[in-house]
């Protein structure tokens, strides 16, 4: 059995979504995180919205270095 879903916004049963790859920022900072998007196939509206994981750990390191300064 194949699970499904309905979309809460056009009420079509749903089998698979679209995901795309967004980047996830905190107001207008320009640092950010990889995330994935899932929309609906049908009428195209977001449905949810992640952090990748797979990913994850990359953007860890990343914003690790960023936030270090020297001297502490």
């Amino acid at each position: 059995m194949i699970n499904s879903g309905q979309c809460p916004y056009c009420k079509t049963i749903l089998y698979s979504l679209t995901v795309e790859e967004v980047k996830l920022k905190i107001g207008y900072s320009s640092n950010g995180w990889h995330g994935l998007s899932y929309s609906c196939p049908v009428c195209h509206k977001v449905i949810s919205v992640q952090i990748n994981p797979n990913l994850l750990n990359k953007d860890l390191e990343k914003a690790l270095k960023n936030s270090h300064k020297p001297g502490y």
